[in-house]
């Protein structure tokens, strides 16, 4: 159950990396499988598009607290 929460809580620090990296993936080869280079894209999409909302919306010090506390202190 820790590690899910730590997928949870770090969810858009590791998404964008997966993100850019699925669509280099699609991006990279000329022929192939089309219908996995759109999963690719779509998954990257996805990925991208969710980590920025919930940066938007939560902000980087929600997603996790402790770098806040390092930096800043307790509240």
């Amino acid at each position: 159950m820790g590690w899910v929460y730590i997928l949870v809580r770090t969810f858009p620090f590791w998404a964008i990396p997966i993100g850019v990296a699925l669509i280099t993936a699609a991006l990279r080869g000329r022929k192939g499988n089309t219908k996995k280079k759109i999963l690719y894209i779509t998954s990257a999409i996805i990925l991208l598009s969710t980590s920025a909302w919930f940066l938007l919306e939560q902000g980087h010090f929600s997603a996790v607290p402790f770098v806040h506390e390092l930096f800043h202190g307790q509240r």
